[in-house]
């Protein structure tokens, strides 16, 4: 249901008061920030058909590095418990601590409608669509085991519900059934 704007009022008598009322302005608002070293676009757009939120990369080449110990700082994490984030770092084999790690952000979107015709049939909710990956490449050296023929070279993370090529494509990562294409 759209928001009023009161227009005019006009009264006679406490019960004959009329009030005019019009649809409220659409309103479109738009920041680029950094987010952790992160630089993320976001957009805010309301009219009289609902309102949409959108969060999304704000350059052509998403992937984005930034180190946790800036992660906890810039969080306002105490240096003491920095401390012994940094000594589980350490024990789980990221032998740089948290100054030396680093997670690449292949992909951070999100997109939010209450607009009728984003949300599907039904009674169904407002659409939400999100993608977010994370890798962690070149600083996780974990010790081996002897006689351990394979080595961890990177870790990823991703978690989707968007169906949007051009953003699981920028995910930088393949699902099963793309790797089972490959060999079809």
């Amino acid at each position: 249901m759209p928001e009023y704007q009161i227009t005019t009022i006009t009264t006679t008598n406490a019960e004959n008061t009329k009030i005019q009322a019009s649809p409220a302005a659409s309103l479109n608002a738009g920041i680029i920030a950094s987010v952790f070293g992160i630089h993320l676009g976001a957009m805010l757009e309301r009219d009289e058909a609902g309102m949409r939120v959108l969060v999304f990369p704000a350059s052509e080449n998403p992937r984005q590095s930034v180190k946790l110990i800036d992660v906890c700082t810039a969080a306002g994490i105490d240096s003491s418990v920095q401390s012994s984030i940094d000594s589980v770092v350490k024990e789980l084999g990221f032998t740089g601590g948290l100054a030396a790690t680093s997670i690449d952000v292949n992909q951070a979107f999100y997109y939010y409608s209450s607009h009728e015709a984003d949300k599907g049939e039904g009674t169904n909710p407002p659409k939400h669509e999100y993608a977010f990956s994370l890798g962690m490449t070149n600083s996780f050296t974990p010790t081996t085991p002897e006689n351990v023929p394979f080595r961890v070279e990177s870790l990823s993370f991703s978690m989707w519900n968007s169906t949007r090529q051009k953003v699981t494509d920028a995910m930088g990562m393949a699902t099963v059934g793309d790797i089972l294409d490959k060999f079809s």
